[in-house]
């Protein structure tokens, strides 16, 4: 087990620069970043400036999505950050919630969101990519090769199904180790379905944690679930109160 961090982008500068010096030296492994550019300020100037006190743990944006950035740009922008933390930099992938719906737009089709991973992935990598809305290929000569590892957040079927086909690790926002481990489930049956290797396939939990008493807990937590919210509505709305989909914790916990 690993474990992360992620910041919503509201810390000063020299806290956060305190605060993963901190997380690094306590063992942490992951530094993450929420990436909706009008909540909360720009997140990846933020990780450049960590990367450059830190020399282990990894950083990303939790997550991404097609929506925001020209692909080339947004590649342009991960491998460079990838060559200046000499590879310590993942990709946290969604549709976009956030970071489009504050636009008045809507999230990414899976689609678009499964081909922007890929070719942002072989852009970073040096090789040449295309991609709609983009007359001509692209390819960096600058690009130092590198692999970024792919996590692509989802919750229902299709999604967990294309996580597990394209994607190096899964992001659920759900702690609950039962359904925690039904969804991987999941996305792993769908990778090896499509012949891959899911031995090293990951799971994160990306939910919120405080420690304390059990009122203060919920305080300090409770806008998590109205973030995510509209999340768990959406899949209830589309498969129903009781579907072979959704499944039952008790049953689960009798598995």
């Amino acid at each position: 087990m690993e474990f992360g961090v992620c910041f919503k982008g509201e810390l000063s500068p020299k806290r956060l620069r305190s605060l993963v010096r901190q997380l690094e030296a306590g063992g942490f492994d992951y530094c993450w970043f929420y990436d909706s550019h009008i909540l909360w300020r720009d997140c990846y100037v933020a990780m450049a400036m960590c990367m450059e006190h830190t020399s282990r743990i990894r950083f990303g944006p939790c997550v991404t999505n097609p929506g925001v950035r020209e692909w080339s740009v947004a590649a342009s922008l991960f491998a460079a950050l990838a060559l200046q933390s000499e590879g310590r930099f993942d990709i946290g992938l969604g549709r976009g919630d956030s970071s489009l719906r504050v636009m008045g737009k809507r999230p990414a089709n899976l689609k678009s969101m499964v081909e922007f991973g890929q070719q942002v992935k072989a852009m970073v990598r040096g090789e040449e990519a295309t991609y709609p809305d983009c007359p001509s290929s692209v390819k960096f000569p600058w690009a130092a090769g590198h692999d970024l590892p792919l996590w692509i957040a989802a919750y229902g079927p299709k999604a967990l199904k294309s996580a597990g086909e394209y994607g190096d690790g899964l992001i659920l926002q759900i702690a609950e180790p039962e359904i925690c481990r039904w969804l991987a489930v999941q996305a792993r049956l769908a990778g090896e379905a499509r012949g891959r290797n899911m031995s090293d396939y990951r799971v994160m939990a990306a939910a919120p944690a405080f420690v304390g008493p059990m009122d203060v807990c919920i305080e300090k937590t409770r806008w998590f679930p109205a973030m995510v919210g509209n999340h768990i509505a959406e899949i209830v709305e589309r498969y129903g109160e009781v579907s072979d989909f959704l499944p039952n914790p008790k049953r689960l916990r009798k598995e």
